[in-house]
């Protein structure tokens, strides 16, 4: 018979243990975090490049009905790859993208689309040799480190922590994808971003108090950031609204659907 003081040792160590979890995922995210801008260091790659290959991936995302894993994992891999090799040429950005999701497929699902499949996704631009060359040269420009922290790692814990309901959780969801569209926020902890997430959506909402208990960092941080994820939601609007030639609003059409809650047509208040 399970006794009160074996149920209090159990809870006792189980939260211990997501103590210590959540540390040593802090600890991984300082040293992975770039250290200068990757965009700019590159010589053919604008930060409107990359967003448009994140928009990209949200849709092959989508398309494949990937949890949501896939896609960080995807855009982390890729930014990698990106800090690492400074030369990468115009030509090779698809092909670096479809590879990111790939490995992140693989890694995540245990699974990846065909050869075939991810050639015709590129509309077969590039042939499957290329294909794999590209997907041995990222392990090997990474150094086969392809677990790489990123946002969802903690936003789950933090929605929990400040007691979202379902819409002002899929809300943080649909800024903390956000924050993956700007090569600035990647140079943020993903920690520090989910956070920002999970506080800027509540002050969307008009939330009395809303949730700042994260570990090691003030309000002021969380208002900076929850700042500029306002400012990508308001852009998320803008671009589907007033399309250009080539928008980028596949998370605002991800996120309008009723099973989110259509959070990405919020009229959100200002802070």
């Amino acid at each position: 018979m399970t006794t009160d003081r074996t149920c209090d040792f159990a809870s006792s160590n189980t939260s211990e243990m997501k103590k210590v979890t959540l540390q040593h995922l802090q600890v991984l995210e300082t040293q992975q975090l770039p250290m200068d801008d990757f965009v700019s260091a590159q010589r053919e790659l604008s930060r409107q490049d990359r967003r448009i290959l994140v928009d990209w991936l949200v849709d092959v995302c989508d398309e494949y009905e990937c949890p949501n894993e896939v896609f960080y994992l995807s855009i982390k891999l890729m930014d990698r790859f990106f800090y690492l090799r400074r030369n990468t040429s115009r030509g090779e950005f698809q092909l670096l993208a479809v590879s990111s999701f790939a490995l992140s497929c693989k890694l995540i699902r245990g699974w990846e689309p065909s050869i075939v499949d991810l050639s015709a996704l590129c509309e077969d631009i590039y042939s499957h040799d290329l294909i794999r060359a590209m997907q041995y040269l990222q392990l090997n420009i990474l150094s086969f480190q392809i677990q790489l922290i990123h946002p969802l790692h903690f936003l789950d814990k933090f929605t929990r922590a400040a007691k979202c309901d379902k819409f002002s959780r899929h809300l943080s969801q649909y800024l903390c994808e956000l924050s993956m569209l700007s090569s600035e926020c990647q140079m943020k902890k993903p920690s520090l971003l989910a956070a920002s997430a999970v506080y800027a959506a509540q002050k969307m909402l008009g939330i009395e108090n809303p949730w700042t208990q994260f570990p090691g960092c003030c309000v002021e941080d969380l208002l900076i950031i929850g700042r500029q994820l306002l400012v990508l939601f308001q852009e998320q609007a803008n671009e589907a609204h007033c399309p250009s030639s080539q928008p980028c609003d596949a998370l605002y059409r991800k996120y309008s659907s009723a099973s989110f809650f259509s959070v990405s047509r919020l009229l959100p208040l200002l802070f």
